[in-house]
């Protein structure tokens, strides 16, 4: 979540990461809308992990 301001309402943006992704590596955030609107005053103020598919697997003796 993001605002563009101080005390304006949060936005949503999902951003997926690829497995394996370095945990110091850099992640582009997608901000939506005119690039000019957006300032200094923009301010990421939440992160949520979302849980990780796992791939399924075949049953044994299959």
């Amino acid at each position: 979540m993001f605002t563009r301001a101080g005390g304006a309402r949060p936005e949503k943006v999902s951003v997926r990461v690829p497995a394996g992704h370095p945990a110091d590596g850099a992640v582009t955030v997608p901000i939506p809308g005119r690039a000019a609107d957006i300032t200094d005053r923009l301010r990421l103020v939440s992160l949520t992990p979302a849980t990780p598919s796992v791939p399924s697997r075949p049953a044994p003796g299959r």
